[in-house]
């Protein structure tokens, strides 16, 4: 046990080293590089989850990449992500869907452009690299939606919030990756499948949570003008009922 113990702490210690060349390293492809090296490291169940989902969330860039090296950087990070994801850590989960509405947001917006520039010959590997992206990260929302289920957002307005931002922003991108995917006649066939599992993905959800959502109206009936006033106020639990309630 002891010997397990000490072999951890060299995994996430090791780990932790990695992700700090990262963060100080100044040329995207030696960042891809450690990024790689990281998905590929051993990890333990009992690792600092959140500080390196939180280290990813920071390290994915807001603004939509003018050239191929950026979206090759932040493919590098989506290996990483599912990896500690699939630690099924459902203490970690808030930070998670923090990464996923900052990928989301993301997405959609170099969705647009990608799609815009297709016809620029110079801009096709960009344009390949961000699809197989996309396609990486519609694969990882389906799987956090396990993550998301674990949740009981219902009694905890913080987690509302998250998740209530976190669907919001995986409905529009795929809203938008429908509109466009036939306009990416490479892809398409492997789009549209990755969507399907995003979209079963949200579907189980409702069903989970569908006695949860009604025993929560319900609730609100009985006590009467307070919980009117609660749904008057725009209370985000409220909202995410709104927008999980099947039908």
């Amino acid at each position: 046990e002891r010997e397990r113990v000490r072999r951890g702490r060299e995994m996430e210690n090791n780990a932790m080293r990695i992700l700090e060349e990262v963060k100080s390293c100044d040329l995207i492809e030696n960042r891809v590089q450690l990024l790689t090296r990281l998905a590929q490291l051993d990890i333990e169940e009992t690792c600092d989850v959140p500080s390196f989902v939180d280290s990813l969330t920071t390290l994915w860039e807001d603004f939509t990449c003018l050239d191929v090296s950026q979206c090759l950087l932040n493919k590098a990070i989506l290996p990483v992500a599912s990896k500690y994801l699939a630690l099924d850590r459902p203490d970690c989960s808030q930070y998670f869907l923090a990464f996923g509405i900052k990928v989301s947001q993301w997405c959609a917006k170099h969705l647009n452009m990608s799609v815009m520039s297709m016809e620029e010959s110079q801009e096709e590997e960009h344009s390949n690299v961000f699809f197989q992206l996309l396609l990486d990260y519609l694969r990882f929302s389906a799987s956090s939606y396990t993550a998301i289920g674990k949740i009981c957002f219902m009694s905890d307005e913080t987690s509302a919030v998250t998740v209530h931002k976190f669907v919001s922003e995986q409905l529009n991108l795929i809203t938008e990756v429908i509109l466009n995917a036939k306009k990416v006649e490479s892809f398409s066939t492997e789009i549209f499948k990755a969507v399907q599992a995003v979209i079963d993905s949200i579907v189980r959800l409702c069903k989970e949570y569908s006695p949860a959502v009604n025993q929560w109206i319900n609730e609100i009936k009985t006590n009467g003008n307070e919980g009117i006033a609660r749904m008057e106020e725009g209370n985000t639990v409220c909202n995410l009922v709104s927008l999980i309630t099947p039908g």
